[in-house]
């Protein structure tokens, strides 16, 4: 599994917002969380963020997903990421117990 098995796990109108090919400005803005998404949207899109080959994009996605309030993070993982989400999920929130520990 790869980015891009988390990239077709998005809808069409959320990918949209992290795919490689979009404006640098609308992927910046899903870096930071700015876009509305549902927790499970969310946390995948940061996790396909968290893997770009832009550091700057990565570095702001990792500190995002990092700070994600706990109820948004359980609820994702509750709704069956995808490996790779759980990976960047898991290296992003090391000391956050409840959330590793669903």
């Amino acid at each position: 599994m790869s980015v891009a098995d988390l990239l077709a796990s998005l809808p069409a109108a959320q990918r949209k917002h992290v795919d490689p090919g979009a404006p640098p400005a609308m992927r910046a803005m899903a870096a930071k969380g700015l876009v509305p998404l549902a927790p499970r949207e969310m946390t995948i899109a940061l996790c396909v963020l968290c893997l770009d080959s832009d550091p700057a994009l990565v570095q702001t996605a990792t500190q995002t997903l990092a700070g994600l309030p706990e109820a948004i993070l359980t609820s994702a993982v509750s709704s069956g990421l995808l490996a790779p989400a759980l990976r960047v999920l898991a290296g992003a929130c090391l000391g956050r117990e409840p959330v590793i520990e669903k």
